[in-house]
């Protein structure tokens, strides 16, 4: 996959952590390189990881202990379906490292941007947000919409298995395409 030609349609922005020496379990990282998995990707197991909402790298790697982050896309073809009900870490086989560190500001900018966009592509999907949050609300009264959106309420739990990630992942997509 040849990432300096990316297309929306076979990538999908997210965001990671690294150690203050850009390793993330053990395994050390540059900026602007792309690297491959050899064999599946599982969520929590084994890939790369990364998450589609920027506050939820402070889960994994947190700010006062120096941590370092960047924007990053994954290729689609190869994404675990899994996903976690309570954030949104993502894991695949192909990942490609941005050519620049970004700072927790513009982090937290990015994600008010994102939010903003997510907010349109929902409505515009019919769904009906009919409140205003405070801003240490709304990142999981989002997620919980998109993921309960996306799925049956006989598919949700805890942890999913779930074939319809794609769902999920064109509402970050068409976010991105309006930010």
């Amino acid at each position: 996959m040849a990432f300096g030609m990316r297309s929306e349609h076979s990538t999908i922005i997210a965001y990671k952590g690294f150690n203050r020496d850009m390793t993330c379990r053990d395994m050390q990282y540059q900026l602007g390189q792309t690297y491959i998995h050899d064999g599946p990707a599982h969520l929590c197991e084994c890939g790369f990881h990364a998450c589609l909402l920027p506050s939820d790298i402070f889960r994994f790697y947190y700010p006062c202990e120096g941590a370092l982050y960047t924007k990053v896309y994954l290729a689609k073809n190869g994404l675990d379906p899994m996903l976690e009900s309570s954030n949104s870490k993502i894991c695949g086989r192909v990942i490609h490292i941005d050519n620049k560190l970004i700072t927790v500001e513009e982090l937290m900018n990015e994600e008010l941007l994102l939010i903003q966009a997510i907010k349109k592509v929902l409505r515009k999907r019919g769904v009906v947000i009919e409140q205003k949050w405070h801003y240490q609300e709304w990142h999981y009264i989002y997620w919980n919409l998109i993921f309960n959106w996306s799925c049956s309420s006989a598919e949700c739990g805890t942890r999913l298995r779930y074939t319809n990630v794609s769902k999920i992942l064109d509402i970050f997509s068409e976010a991105h395409e309006l930010m």
